[in-house]
């Protein structure tokens, strides 16, 4: 019965969400590839972990450049003009914003365990963010990162050809939500020529832009089209010097709100799956 029902949905359907499903069924049927070592997965994980390190550990930066500045010291006053807590943006940013059916973080809570009890758990959480965000201090959960290594192409054996993808607290991801709305509104605008991490913002709006600037070119150049280089920066996401981001909001943003994002995003330990086991 579930079948019939299951392909007459398929049969009677928009077609977008048809395709969208095959789509889905095809892709849950490839068998995607495991990071593996001749030597057995202890070696493995020591291989992928050293692959790793040397990602995260800032060796393509530059040896001489400017340092972060120190994280400001606290206790911060609390208030309504410049603290991003209070009990309504945490319970919006819960029951509406955050992400349902997502892999939790080292203290395995899901959004799912807090929004029965919403009501009764908002109040505490909204104290606890209030506190992180006067001392400019965060729980060492939040700043631990089980990192889960995804394939993406090329020889399965080379610890290069997987993508890092990090499982962090879900209590860090709600903490972060009610501070991106106060650090949009205060932080430096974004050039608008980036395309990347923007909100309703993708791949073909720079496409299109880059058309039209080609055809534009054409039309000006009597019928000549332009010459057009291509630069693609390995690991790019991975190396940027967040002392550089630190100076750049440095005068923009409140102490506290500097603070808390030295102490999300400068101390962070990633741990590897090993044997069932979660290490550093």
């Amino acid at each position: 019965m579930l079948a019939k029902q299951f392909c007459y949905k398929l049969s009677s359907g928009p077609l977008t969400d048809t395709n969208s499903i095959v789509r889905r069924i095809r892709h849950n049927r490839v068998i995607q590839p495991q990071f593996s070592h001749p030597e057995g997965p202890r070696v493995a994980a020591t291989v992928m972990a050293r692959h790793f390190q040397q990602v995260f550990s800032g060796a393509n930066l530059p040896d001489t450049r400017y340092p972060a500045p120190p994280i400001p010291d606290g206790p911060h006053p609390i208030d309504e003009a410049s603290c991003p807590f209070s009990t309504s943006t945490v319970h919006y940013a819960l029951l509406k914003r955050h992400s349902r059916r997502k892999a939790p973080g080292v203290d395995h809570i899901r959004t799912e365990m807090l929004l029965p009890i919403v009501d009764e758990v908002v109040p505490v959480i909204t104290l606890f963010f209030q506190l992180c965000w006067k001392l400019s201090v965060i729980p060492s959960d939040w700043r631990t990162a089980q990192v889960v290594p995804i394939y993406k192409k090329g020889n399965a054996l080379d610890p290069g050809n997987y993508r890092p993808i990090s499982l962090t607290s879900i209590m860090r991801k709600l903490f972060e939500l009610c501070l991106q709305a106060k650090l949009e509104s205060t932080a430096p605008p974004l050039d608008p020529v980036q395309g990347s991490f923007r909100h309703h913002k993708s791949a073909l709006d720079q496409a299109l832009c880059l058309h039209e600037l080609c055809r534009q070119h054409t039309i000006d150049h009597s019928g000549q089209p332009p010459v057009l280089a291509f630069l693609g920066i390995k690991s790019a996401y991975d190396t940027v010097d967040r002392a550089i981001v630190w100076r750049a909001l440095e005068t923009h943003v409140s102490e506290p709100m500097l603070g808390i994002l030295q102490c999300l995003f400068d101390q962070f330990y990633p741990q590897r799956e090993f044997g069932g086991l979660w290490i550093n």
